[in-house]
């Protein structure tokens, strides 16, 4: 069971963990066409209604349930990647290292994506972003009601590979924030606002990539500089701003914003150890990891400013910081590793219980809850939507894992 469970992980982690992006230039270019355009279709009812929601008091006194969604074929692990506040939920099944099938589901309701699509991002709208993966390029696409759209490039080469694009997330106002190639085969950081791709350009270097973007339209991410050295930025009204690095660092990288602009990522310090941090309005500020550790990285941040942060010393701990507080998050007896944070704070995780098994957890406000697994032995959190829904995958008890979510 161990050594299926580390090749099931490694199959899902070539997908999971796509090539960094990079870019240059700036300019307005429409978006080519690619392979899975689509007409508009009439959406299904189970995807058009939104069902009205229980008060979040009400709904904290029931336990959380596990749903699985397995995958038609009964042959690919799945994984749930993100989903709305309304119970609409996306992932993918990995089909081989380099091939994906994609899929949105609500209420029962399960819809196949076309091409080999993987989900990355959904907005309260339910418009879905994610990438056409193959074992060489990879190319941006929308979802929106019913409507698939590939989303090309901003250029490329010829070469094997050199034309590319990834889209990584997506406002309220539906802009669309990721990464392509340009003419000369670099890529770049970009937006989508209405029908064309806008380059944000670099920070002198060659290569820039886009990581998140708030309903303000602000933009962080990060860019190799003209010294070449990473450095985590944050775009806003046509300028991109270097964060910088904490003190003795030679790189920074960003992880993620919230709605106040405040960004938050990992630094090099002095010694080459990193350091979480939160940028805001200019002002860098470094959040030390657990008593013991070595190490603290970023993940992501809440409305309310809460940070959540990997902490790694022997083995891997989490903690969420705020205002200048760090507060670890209990584990069933072994390591966790931090997955995401949602708007209010609550955090998905994948902690070691006492018999060695990964498990799902859901944490908020000190109560470390186990999720439990779909009748395997282990499961795993990869998100928490805006409904407080863990999103990820779970063993079942006849083998193949399935894609996951646990809610309210």
């Amino acid at each position: 069971m161990e050594d299926r469970r580390v090749l099931v992980q490694m199959g899902l982690l070539s997908a999971l963990t796509p090539a960094l992006p990079v870019g240059r230039g700036r300019g307005v270019h429409p978006a080519s066409s690619g392979p899975g355009d689509a007409g508009a279709h009439r959406p299904d009812a189970a995807f058009a209604a939104v069902p009205a929601r229980q008060s979040d008091d009400a709904a904290a006194r029931r336990p959380l349930a596990g749903t699985g969604i397995a995958d038609p074929t009964g042959l690919g692990p799945g994984l749930v990647t993100c989903g709305t506040a309304d119970g609409l939920v996306a992932g993918f099944w990995q089909r081989s290292p380099y091939e994906v099938t994609g899929f949105v589901w609500r209420a029962g309701a399960l819809r196949v994506l076309p091409w080999s699509s993987r989900p990355n991002a959904i907005n309260g709208s339910g418009i879905l972003v994610g990438d056409i993966i193959s074992r060489y390029s990879r190319q941006a696409f929308r979802w929106a009601w019913g409507t698939y759209q590939a989303l090309g490039y901003l250029g490329g080469t010829d070469q094997l590979g050199g034309r590319w694009s990834q889209a990584t997330d997506i406002n309220m106002h539906g802009r669309i924030v990721g990464t392509t190639s340009i003419g000369n085969g670099d890529r770049h950081a970009y937006i989508l606002a209405g029908s064309g791709m806008v380059d944000l350009g670099t920070l002198g270097g060659p290569t820039s990539e886009a990581v998140a973007i708030n309903d303000l339209g602000q933009i962080c991410g990060n860019s190799v500089n003209a010294a070449g050295q990473t450095r985590a930025f944050t775009w806003s009204n046509g300028h991109l701003y270097n964060i910088g690095t904490l003190d003795g660092g030679t790189w920074s990288r960003a992880a993620g914003l919230n709605n106040q602009g405040q960004v938050v990522g990992t630094s090099e310090i002095a010694g080459g150890l990193s350091r979480a941090f939160r940028w805001d309005c200019g002002r860098l500020c470094s959040l030390d990891p657990l008593p013991g550790d070595q190490y603290s990285e970023a993940v992501g941040i809440s409305e309310n400013g809460e940070i959540l942060v990997r902490s790694i010393g022997t083995q891997i701990n989490a903690f969420v910081w705020c205002r200048g507080h760090s507060t670890r998050i209990a584990s069933l007896g072994g390591r966790v590793d931090p997955a995401g944070i949602d708007a209010m704070g609550y955090v998905a995780a994948t902690a070691v219980n006492a018999a060695g098994n990964d498990h799902a957890i859901r944490w908020h406000q000190g109560v470390t809850t186990d999720l439990g697994t779909l009748g395997g032995l282990y499961s795993s959190a990869s998100c928490v939507t805006p409904a407080h829904t863990v999103g990820g995958s779970s063993a079942t008890a006849s083998g193949v894992p399935r894609a996951a979510f646990w809610t309210l």
